[in-house]
């Protein structure tokens, strides 16, 4: 058996101007195999829009939550929330100025059984 051995990183910071910035994660593996991975970050120095979601209440009586996902083109999604939200409301107070985004939302029951997504739902931010 071979022992992993996981690594994190943090990025960290103020930002005091918007600005985009990339990079690329490289890992190398035992056998010399290489993985990369390219990721882009947005900053802004001021949160100054927020993205109001209210959806309809799921009729399941067996619902604890909502999930609330975003994605930038209704096809890719990742989850915004840190824990199940428990009424029909979310505050997205993480978008960034001229920024199109696409939301949708899943139900959650008692055993963590999750529905599917509903529709996507466009925001453009100036």
């Amino acid at each position: 058996m071979v022992a992993s051995k996981t690594a994190s990183l943090n990025l960290t910071g103020t930002p005091t101007a918007a600005s985009t910035y990339s990079f690329t994660v490289s890992v190398t593996g035992c056998a010399g195999g290489v993985a990369k991975k390219s990721y882009v970050v947005k900053t802004q120095a001021n949160a100054v829009h927020v993205v109001d979601l209210v959806w309809k209440a799921s009729t399941t009586s067996t619902i604890t939550g909502y999930n609330v996902y975003r994605g930038p083109d209704g096809i890719t999604w990742t989850k915004i929330n840190p824990s199940l939200v428990a009424s029909t409301l979310y505050d997205d107070s993480t978008v960034a100025n001229t920024t199109t985004y696409f939301y949708a939302v899943t139900a959650v029951d008692v055993s963590g059984n999750e529905s599917k997504k509903t529709p996507g739902v466009k925001a453009v931010v100036p």
